[in-house]
């Protein structure tokens, strides 16, 4: 059935080590509004799905989002769901300087390895409340950290039609928040536009929660 009052819909997949906080993220671009209350949000195990309404240019665009988990245990399980997405979001925390480094080693090769041409990456660095807000004002070793990953993942995301986006916010304090989801919208459907390929308007089918076992299935099946 298609989705009524919709003009576009995308799937889009998180990536990122476990406790950046994805789930966070995502809950927040869902109500749209910052996660300010405090709210927990337990580590997903598997693939948790939800869906985020957007209003960009006047249109209505649906984005169906796999948030999987960032734990090593799941990673050849949770490759199977970063396949085909029209976008990826890299998640790392500006408050971890191994999640940093995970984007560039661990994170953007193994969606690389499973993106279409068509693919956007857009890597968000997380808990901006955590750090100062000005470059300037940080440490240098996270500066550096992050100067190293930016260069990589663009060396890395080099075959990909579209240049990835590179974010700060805030999933509890809201900055930058409202700005994700029509930067996301807006790249998707600009290389769609570019590469010649319609707009998908169909319903995205998926079940609101997926267990996967603990190392099940075999590595490769993602671009099999």
């Amino acid at each position: 059935m298609a989705a009524e009052g919709v003009d576009s819909t995308m799937t889009i997949a998180t990536a990122g080590r476990a406790a950046v906080g994805k789930t966070t993220l995502v809950l927040a671009l869902q109500r749209g509004r910052p996660a300010a209350d405090g709210t927990a949000c337990e580590s997903t195990i598997g693939v948790e799905t939800a869906s985020v309404l957007v209003k960009s240019g006047g249109q209505n665009h649906r984005m169906s989002v796999f948030d999987t988990s960032g734990e090593e245990r799941f990673l050849s399980t949770t490759q199977a769901f970063l396949r085909e997405r029209d976008a990826y979001l890299l998640v790392y925390s500006l408050a971890d300087l191994g999640s940093i480094r995970d984007i560039h080693e661990k994170w953007v090769p193994a969606c690389v390895e499973c993106a279409p041409e068509r693919a956007v990456f857009v890597v968000v660095g997380n808990k901006l409340d955590l750090v100062p807000t000005e470059p300037d004002e940080r440490p240098e070793l996270l500066t550096e950290a992050l100067a190293t990953m930016q260069e990589r993942v663009l060396e890395l995301t080099s075959s990909m039609a579209t240049a990835p986006l590179f974010l700060e916010t805030s999933a509890v304090r809201g900055d930058r928040l409202a700005e994700l989801p029509g930067e996301v919208v807006r790249a998707v459907l600009g290389t769609r536009r570019d590469l010649g390929l319609p707009m998908r308007t169909g319903r995205v089918d998926h079940p609101s929660h997926v267990t996967l076992e603990s190392g099940s299935g075999p590595s490769a099946y993602c671009c099999s």
